[in-house]
């Protein structure tokens, strides 16, 4: 496949993901808010915004190690692409330790904020989103190796098809009574699904 084709195919397929994701936000955002309710819902908001500065201990590196394996793959420089990847992993790493360590203390602390009767959930996904952002940090060591080969229609298409077996998922689970913590569970998984296809894909490549 010539770059033109690439470049083409990955365009396409990032602007097929937004439009998808959008339309599958559309409609499944008043049903979850509906499904879960007002309260269950402000917790799952809050959570996942304290999720989101776990990302900013990123600082920047994932944008560097994926330009300097990319730099490293263009001059097919395999000796320093195993340095580049090598070295951007054991570094992600022990940002996902941080990031570990860090969700402990926010769950433990919770106690001290949430409502008696909210405390267990608050907890539950803390731990959740956590230790998924935490597991998911490592695998952006192999960001530069997938982008390197502009290989985003494989990613796009992923992602869309990860989007609308996990939204099909999610109106099972809140059709059937389950509650916010179901609904984390199944939103963790999906991204940890995420991850393993990325690391597979940086690997094929």
């Amino acid at each position: 496949m010539n770059l033109r084709t690439r470049v083409l195919r990955s365009s396409v397929a990032r602007l097929g993901a937004t439009f998808a994701s959008l339309g599958i936000s559309f409609f499944m955002m008043p049903f979850i808010v509906r499904a879960l309710g007002d309260h269950s819902y402000g917790l799952w908001v809050i959570v996942a915004g304290i999720e989101t500065y776990y990302y900013l201990l990123d600082f920047g590196l994932s944008v560097a190690a994926s330009r300097y394996i990319t730099v490293q793959v263009a001059s097919e420089n395999e000796e320093g692409v195993n340095e580049a990847v090598s070295t951007a992993f054991a570094v992600f790493t022990v940002l996902g330790v941080l990031v570990a360590v860090m969700t402990l203390v926010a769950a433990g602390i919770a106690g001290r904020f949430a409502q008696p009767q909210d405390v267990w959930t608050v907890r539950t996904l803390i731990l959740l989103t956590g230790f998924g952002a935490a597991v998911g940090f490592p695998v952006k060591a192999y960001g530069g190796i997938v982008f390197s080969h502009l290989r985003h229609d494989l990613i796009e298409i992923s992602n869309i098809v990860r989007r609308v077996i996990e939204s099909v998922i999610v109106y099972w689970a809140l059709s059937t009574g389950h509650g916010v913590v179901t609904y984390a569970v199944i939103l963790v998984t999906s991204n940890q699904v995420g991850s393993v296809y990325f690391y597979w894909l940086a690997n094929r490549l």
